[in-house]
């Protein structure tokens, strides 16, 4: 992510017994930035260097916007397909 981007951050609990997900979406001036950031984190997560990068996933842009997840060892990444899916082109 660069400072370009507004970034919007949700926590969430499915369940109360449920662990918390957390689920990002940045939203960059053109869709071409949204690419080229998707496309950098998306290469960086290849080469994990700590926890946090194992458990992030980051889905491909659509449109000016990223969305991802820093719970995608639980079921963040299915919420990041979801959100994804329900983005305008």
């Amino acid at each position: 992510l660069t400072g370009e981007a507004t970034l919007s951050v949700v926590a969430i609990k499915q369940t109360a017994d449920s662990p918390i997900l957390v689920v990002w979406m940045a939203e960059y001036p053109t869709a071409e930035a949204a690419k080229a950031a998707a496309d950098r984190y998306s290469k960086a997560l290849q080469t994990p260097t700590g926890d946090l990068d194992k458990r992030t996933a980051v889905a491909p842009a659509k449109g000016k916007v990223v969305v991802g997840t820093w719970t995608a060892n639980q079921e963040g990444r299915n919420l990041v397909k979801m959100l994804g899916q329900a983005l305008p082109e």
